[in-house]
């Protein structure tokens, strides 16, 4: 029986298939980008390139891991939405890097949670209902802002046109949820102001920053 495109392409599926996906996803890339370039031409845009995919990868990995929960728990609508994209497109982000990683450098990198990483994620377990949707988008906004934060840092300092690109529409995409979050979270609970305190960006940037 021929499956329809739509049903393809449905994100929950993705979601549920995410790790054989990403596998996929990653030969492809790799196959494509194997011959498309080799190291960067200076050694600190190549530190920086592997530090910031390495980084990068495990950072989206996170938001996936907060997407898919978010699927199963939040009661909005337009939230669960949301987090449909957010797992689609950061986990074929992850597979692009991956296969950057190897192409252009010869490496390979594990997706790994910090030990703060864990702890979010078990509080966010604990949490149902409204609850749950309020910290979650704070958690995301917090977990956008760390990633413009580096990306801002990537159209300065690699060198690779299509990592530059993807920084540039990872900046884009997460600036509009981020504004999408906020508006959600006065709209639906009174809460008008959230900001993301410095202090917090300041240390979740320290923290996906490989040494």
């Amino acid at each position: 029986m021929r499956i329809s495109r739509e049903t393809a392409m449905q994100p929950c599926s993705l979601a549920l298939n995410s790790l054989r996906a990403l596998w996929l996803m990653t030969l492809l890339i790799f196959a494509g980008a194997a011959v498309a370039a080799g190291p960067a031409a200076e050694k600190k845009a190549a530190k920086f390139e592997i530090d910031y995919m390495t980084g990068m990868i495990s950072h989206h990995q996170m938001a996936v891991h907060m997407g898919t929960m978010c699927v199963q728990k939040a009661e909005h609508e337009e939230l669960r939405a949301m987090c449909d994209q957010i797992i689609a497109a950061q986990t074929a982000e992850i597979a692009t890097l991956m296969g950057w990683l190897q192409a252009w450098y010869g490496s390979g990198v594990e997706p790994k949670m910090s030990g703060k990483d864990q702890r979010e994620m078990e509080k966010l377990e604990a949490l149902s209902g409204a609850e749950f949707e309020i910290e979650f988008m704070k958690s995301m906004i917090r977990h956008h802002f760390t990633a413009i934060v580096v990306s801002s840092e990537c159209l300065l300092d690699a060198d690779h046109p299509a990592l530059i690109a993807m920084c540039q529409d990872i900046i884009t995409a997460q600036a509009a949820e981020i504004r999408q979050l906020r508006n959600w979270l006065c709209e639906w609970y009174g809460i008008c102001s959230y900001r993301a305190r410095s202090e917090e960006i300041r240390e979740e940037t320290r923290t996906r920053r490989p040494e």
